[in-house]
C-alpha cells in the first residue's frame, strides 16, 4: 500500500548508492502484517543521519590539515615536552643516570626538547622503546590521559613529583609525564628537576 510522497528504494538500489537513490530527505514509515495504515511515519534528513553515526561511532577519525597542530594538542590539551631518540654510540656532554641505567645528552641544552638515550645493557627495558625514538607530552591527569590508550609496561615515578607512562601509536612508543605541582602551579624545585626520561 503506498503512501502519496513515500519512497519505496529496492535493495540493490540501496546497495548502489543510497545517497542517489533516497536523496537529501527521505519518509521512513512501518506498516503492520495487515497491511494497515502505517502506524508511524518518520522525516529525517538522510545526512544528518550519516552524520550523526560517524560523529557517534567514529569521533576521533578526522582527516588533519596541513596548518593544524595533532589531535593530542589540539583536542586533549597535551604540551610537548622532549623527542627521546635511542642510540648505542657515546654522545657528547652525556649524563648518566644510574637509577635509570640510561646515559642522556641534549635533555638540557637543545632548543627543541632533541634528546638522546643510550641505554646500558642491564636497563630494563621494551625492545620499542629500546629501538624507535619517542615523543613526550606533558598531560594534566595521567589515569585520564591513558584511558583507552595502550600502555607499554607500568606507570613509574623517575623522580619525586613527577609520574610517568608509556602508551605506543601507530608501532611507536608516546611517553606521557604527568608533574606534581604545589600550590600555586609551580612545578617543584629539585629532584623533579632531574631528567625525566623513563625507560618503561
Amino acid at each position: 500500500m503506498e503512501t502519496p510522497g513515500s519512497t519505496r528504494v529496492s535493495p540493490k538500489e540501496r546497495g548502489a548508492s543510497i545517497a542517489d537513490a533516497i536523496g537529501d530527505r527521505a519518509e521512513v514509515r512501518n506498516l503492520d502484517s495487515r497491511d494497515d495504515p502505517p502506524t508511524c511515519l518518520v522525516e529525517r534528513s538522510f545526512h544528518e543521519i550519516i552524520r550523526g553515526i560517524m560523529k557517534t561511532s567514529f569521533p576521533l577519525i578526522q582527516r588533519r590539515q596541513d596548518d593544524e597542530p595533532p589531535p593530542a594538542i589540539a583536542q586533549r590539551g597535551w604540551r610537548y615536552h622532549h623527542i627521546g631518540i635511542p642510540t648505542t654510540t657515546p654522545m657528547p656532554d652525556e649524563v648518566h643516570l644510574p637509577h635509570l641505567k640510561v646515559h642522556v645528552s641534549g635533555f638540557r641544552t637543545s632548543p627543541y626538547g632533541v634528546e638522546w638515550i643510550r641505554f646500558d645493557p642491564d636497563c630494563v627495558v621494551s625492545d620499542l622503546v629500546r629501538t624507535v625514538p619517542h615523543i613526550a607530552f606533558e598531560v594534566d591527569d595521567l589515569e585520564a590521559a591513558l584511558a583507552g590508550e595502550t600502555l607499554l609496561g607500568d606507570v613509574s615515578s623517575p623522580s619525586e613529583g613527577v609520574r610517568v607512562a608509556m602508551i605506543v601509536d601507530n608501532g611507536a612508543p608516546i611517553e606521557l609525564l604527568e608533574f606534581s605541582r604545589p600550590e600555586g602551579g609551580l612545578r617543584p624545585v629539585g629532584k623533579a628537576q632531574t631528567n625525566t626520561s623513563s625507560p618503561t
